[in-house]
């Protein structure tokens, strides 16, 4: 790999710190030879393991940069520079569909078979590359998590994500969708139902946030905007932010769950009913 390569900035942080684990690693080793004792020499042992180890996710973290890069191909420059950028990018591995052609450019046909009469398919493995925002990007750079044991991550995302898919719902505009709806009006799979239930679900959400959560939910669920963004729009501390973002995920949950068992969504119990009575 040439010197002036890019190189991506995740695998070079990880390999760069399991080399300094192997030094130091190494030199306790070389300490422990020289004491010369027993004891000594069944710690070097061990640690000698150790190194076999962080030898191995070197290697292992080389292998899955190489095959990375054969399946992006030409999109490998740019998914690194999106990643020096600061942008927090989500790679998978999926299988696409591709007809087949023959030396004329022709789709292939089937003429035998199930499928006779329809186009042969041949498949190809093959990224998706993503750069993910909002709650997405603030999960992946664990800001939803806690701060010492990471945990509780997942149940905020999930709260995040109904709150963005609320906000887009609350607009009938946005709320329309051919797919999913009989078309205009107020009928039972209309988008003004939709849009109501949504505002009703984000008005019992907001119901206890401050000025500050309500604002970070906001913009980060709602908008796609990341943490970085809204701490520079807002001039917040980048702490501050994300025990916003943190909290009012939270107190979301606890309103939704009061409310829940208070049985105060009453509009939306009764469009649901009206929905299933087909009025």
């Amino acid at each position: 790999m040439a010197e002036t390569e890019l190189r991506d900035p995740d695998i070079v942080a990880f390999i760069q710190g399991q080399a300094e684990v192997i030094a130091d690693l190494q030199t306790e080793v070389d300490q422990l030879e020289a004491a010369g004792s027993q004891k000594a020499r069944r710690r070097a042992k061990s640690l000698r393991g150790l190194i076999g180890e962080a030898q191995a996710k070197i290697a292992k973290a080389r292998d899955i940069e190489v095959r990375r890069d054969a399946l992006v191909g030409e999109g490998r420059d740019a998914l690194i520079r999106a990643k020096l950028r600061g942008e927090e990018v989500e790679v998978r591995e999926v299988e696409r569909a591709s007809f087949a052609l023959n030396e004329h450019g022709g789709r292939i046909i089937n003429r035998a078979g199930p499928n006779r009469g329809l186009p042969v398919l041949v498949y190809e493995r093959g990224v998706s590359i993503r750069t993910l925002t909002g709650i997405e990007h603030a999960f992946a750079r664990g800001y939803l998590g806690h701060a010492r044991t990471g945990a509780g991550g997942e149940a905020l995302l999930q709260i995040g994500h109904a709150y963005a898919e609320a906000v887009v719902k609350s607009d009938p505009l946005k709320a329309v969708d051919p797919t999913q709806t009989g078309g205009g009006g107020f009928g039972p799979r209309g988008p003004q139902a939709a849009a109501c239930e949504a505002a009703e679900w984000l008005e019992v959400a907001r119901e206890r946030l401050s000025s500050r959560q309500r604002i970070a939910l906001d913009e980060i669920c709602g908008a796609g905007k990341t943490v970085p963004q809204l701490r520079a729009e807002r001039s917040w501390g980048f702490n501050a932010t994300v025990r916003a973002l943190r909290g009012g995920l939270a107190q979301v949950a606890a309103s939704l769950h009061h409310a829940k068992g208070a049985g105060s969504m009453v509009v939306g119990r009764r469009l649901a009913m009206a929905k299933r009575m087909g009025i």
